[in-house]
């Protein structure tokens, strides 16, 4: 971890990992969030996602609208394999309808 971050409190953990919806989950980080971080944390998760679903950085940068130093940093967080990543990943539900580029399968996840 970075010495310029700080560690998130455990209670807060505990209190976000007690959550029982993805409505509970929004409207807690919606009064936690700034509009900007939020969006941060929208666009780094859209481009996680479509770098996983094999899509060329060029090609995310384009369908995301951001530079193409933020999605090789995306490319990065993906090539050091944090574990946090990995099971926001695999914790995705699976698509209910084809084509969802939010919820559709991840490759080598498993699925």
């Amino acid at each position: 971890m970075s010495t310029r971050t700080r560690a998130l409190p455990q209670d807060l953990l505990r209190a976000l990992a007690s959550l029982h919806s993805p409505e509970q989950v929004a409207a807690a980080l919606d009064d936690l969030l700034s509009p900007a971080e939020r969006s941060a944390v929208a666009e780094r998760w859209q481009i996680i996602v479509r770098l996983v679903e094999g899509a060329s950085q060029r090609t995310v940068r384009a369908e995301v609208g951001c530079s193409i130093a933020t999605v090789s940093r995306g490319a990065q967080l993906l090539q050091r394999g944090g574990d946090g990543i990995g099971v926001l990943l695999r914790a995705r539900p699976r698509p209910s309808t084809e084509g969802d580029a939010a919820n559709g399968p991840v490759a080598g996840d498993g699925r």
